[in-house]
């Protein structure tokens, strides 16, 4: 069996959210009773949201610890990261990890952001939901993701045979 470890920097992700819910602030359309500073300030994260986010950081990585199940050797979703290591097929592709790495990092970043919709712009959490449905399931597929099975060819006996 071959063993992966992937490892996503809890500090990049977060900031990958806080940029993901600037943006979507700065797109949604203004109205007379909500000005963009105002729309922009209710979605953005802030720095006394840090324990908000850290709970929805745990919540995401549990469920990607429980939907990886199969495959997790170890999972530590501490402080400064998301350790997790993966017991795979000996025919696992290699090539498949660093797209399954960027997939559970998105999967993070787009189930944070989904949570944080829910409380400062309900109308767009639903998005994020399934795309961080999609990403995880993704991922999941990538662990399948096996080479296919090669000959061994014995050129002795080949050429006994001629």
């Amino acid at each position: 069996m071959k063993t992966i470890e992937i490892s996503i920097s809890r500090e990049a992700v977060m900031a990958a959210v806080a940029e993901a819910a600037l943006f979507t602030g700065h797109r949604l359309p203004a109205s007379e009773n909500d000005p963009a500073e105002i729309r922009v300030e209710r979605v953005r994260t802030a720095a006394n949201d840090s324990l908000l986010l850290a709970r929805y950081w745990e919540e995401a990585a549990s469920i990607l610890a429980i939907r990886l199940k199969d495959h997790l050797l170890k999972s530590d979703f501490g402080d400064e990261s998301l350790e997790i290591i993966l017991n795979l097929s000996n025919s696992y592709d290699d090539t498949q990890t660093p797209s399954l790495r960027a997939s559970l990092f998105s999967f993070m970043e787009n189930a944070i952001i989904s949570r944080w919709f829910r409380v400062t712009l309900p109308s767009e959490s639903l998005l994020y939901s399934a795309e961080a449905e999609r990403l995880l399931t993704e991922a999941e597929r990538r662990l399948c993701h096996r080479l296919p099975p090669q000959r061994r060819f014995n050129h002795a006996d080949n050429r006994n045979q001629s």
